[in-house]
């Protein structure tokens, strides 16, 4: 008799994974799965179908990647949602804009940051990290619409993991 098979073991790692609890990383409490309705009220059909993990005595949440129960990133309160939408804001400017390819600029803002491309993730920003990475960004995107001092994406070193 086999010890397990590969679907068997797929299986037993999703069990796994569904009763593994996302924690607040404000009161330490376990999270709650909920649709996004449930935090969205006017936007119901807009995120009924997508889940969240919700703190309800902090109002911090994440949103899970689409069609799965898996969290984009870690629990944010207010302050921090806003400051990692601004994040991307400038951040999304560079590769959107297609100054860097949206691959070299992860790249380059981890080299930025200092911080390997593998932790080069919004959602798990905290704080200052948001504020350093919207100032490097901001400033990046003031020299490439400088035409006296354009910054090229060969000028970057993209060695750091």
């Amino acid at each position: 008799m086999p010890l397990a098979t590969f679907s068997n073991y797929k299986i037993n790692l999703i069990l796994i994974y569904k009763i593994m609890d996302v924690i607040c990383s404000y009161c330490g409490q376990i999270t709650c799965l909920v649709k996004g309705s449930d935090i969205y009220k006017k936007y119901n059909k807009l995120y009924s179908e997508k889940y969240f993990y919700y703190c309800k005595q902090c109002d911090a949440y994440v949103g899970c990647h689409p069609n799965t129960k898996n969290p984009l990133g870690t629990v944010a309160n207010k302050t921090l949602r806003k400051l990692r939408n601004s994040c991307h804001n400038s951040f999304d400017k560079i590769w959107k804009n297609k100054y860097l390819s949206r691959s070299k600029a992860y790249k380059w803002l981890a080299s930025e940051l200092n911080i390997s491309l593998k932790q080069c993730h919004i959602g798990m920003f905290d704080e200052q990290m948001c504020l350093e990475a919207i100032k490097k960004c901001d400033n990046y995107l003031s020299n490439a619409a400088n035409p006296i001092n354009p910054q090229k994406s060969t000028d970057i070193n993209f060695n750091k993991e």
